[in-house]
């Protein structure tokens, strides 16, 4: 598991769902999928999607 994967998780789920996912809705699906998590990257994977929300807001269609 890397950041690359916490941040493609959080992205298909805010693109389906048009929520956020909660940490520890992270945590379970990161652990589902690859049996161990890393914090570091998790962290790492959450500041790079925050980073892919602040720049949509200023984006029109």
């Amino acid at each position: 598991m890397n950041r690359s994967n916490a941040y493609q998780l959080l992205k298909t789920h805010y693109e389906n769902t048009g929520k956020v996912m909660s940490a520890i809705e992270l945590i379970v699906e990161l652990t589902v999928s690859y049996g161990k998590t890393d914090a570091a990257e998790i962290m790492a994977g959450r500041r790079m999607f925050d980073t892919y929300l602040s720049t949509q807001g200023g984006k029109t269609a």
